[in-house]
């Protein structure tokens, strides 16, 4: 992720949220984090990876399984959580 965008949009976001004391941000590309997930994430932990459109994201992240992909104009987001916060699905 681009340092300005992390200084004047994602910053302020999570100050705004009150996530700003809870946060790290990784700003490495989305590949590399995954490969390295399992030395950050526990099973209580929440992640959140933007990434480019064409990126095929894995189903897990370390222990986490991911919960949903979202959209938001041209921001991709895959959020992953631990397994009871999966949606049952029909």
């Amino acid at each position: 992720m681009d340092p300005w965008v992390i200084s004047n949009v994602l910053q302020p976001n999570l100050d705004w949220t009150g996530f700003l004391d809870l946060s790290v941000v990784h700003a490495v590309p989305v590949e590399n984090f995954l490969k390295q997930a399992q030395h950050f994430v526990g099973m209580y932990h929440t992640v959140v990876v933007e990434y480019p459109l064409r990126t095929n994201m894995l189903d897990s992240c370390g222990c986490l399984m991911k919960i949903t992909d979202r959209r938001f104009g041209r921001t991709h987001l895959a959020i992953y959580g631990p397994t009871w916060a999966q949606k049952k699905r029909k």
